[in-house]
């Protein structure tokens, strides 16, 4: 079951970026007068279509293989172009706008990410503190004076006579208050303190 939630997450995922991609060259093909035919989410057979009320009559569809996707356009490469159309076939528009039209993809999908990350700066994330929740009676942490509440802070290396040393910050209510032991000691002994975090 967790494995098929992973797959779909997955598929919706790369169905977003592959729209987010298309969509940029559609818009900027719009926008300097191609002629787009299809706008495809997807490979293969077309699932779901849906034909535009507009002049162009452009299809726009979900197809089969959600992997990627497409834009076609007008293209006398690929077919008969009628005359009153040719000036909107991709192969007689500016070289600049042909361009354009192929870096907007990419170009949309940066703007997409910044502006993902930007929301997550404004939202923020969840981080886990380090918070000891309870403590063993008969452990080498309530010997040294921990107490449920407390925050463990940073340890830095530090060589004092050839040994080296590690350097924490435990908060009692705020109140910072220094320790030390060697750091070879504190990290085997780490899981066997007495401390454990907050459930």
């Amino acid at each position: 079951m967790k494995m098929l939630f992973f797959l779909a997450a997955f598929l919706v995922a790369i169905g977003i970026l592959v729209a987010v991609h298309e969509f940029g060259h559609y818009w900027v093909a719009k926008k300097l007068g191609f002629k787009v035919l299809r706008f495809s989410i997807g490979f293969g057979k077309p699932l779901l279509m849906r034909v535009g009320k507009d002049a162009d009559r452009t299809e726009y569809c979900v197809a089969a293989i959600p992997l990627g996707g497409y834009v076609k356009l007008l293209d006398e490469r690929e077919g008969e172009v009628s005359p009153a159309e040719l000036h909107r076939s991709f192969t007689r528009r500016p070289v600049l706008h042909r361009i354009a039209v192929l870096l907007a993809g990419p170009a949309m999908n940066l703007l997409f990410a910044s502006l993902l990350y930007a929301i997550l700066a404004m939202v923020g994330t969840e981080i886990v503190k380090p918070v000891i929740g309870q403590v063993r009676l008969d452990s080498p942490a309530a010997a040294a004076g921990l107490q449920r509440g407390d925050e463990v802070g940073l340890a830095l290396p530090h060589i004092s006579h050839g040994e080296r040393q590690s350097y924490s910050c435990i908060e009692h209510d705020g109140i910072p208050d220094g320790s030390h032991g060697t750091g070879e000691h504190i990290t085997d002994d780490l899981g066997i303190v007495g401390g454990v975090p907050p459930s």
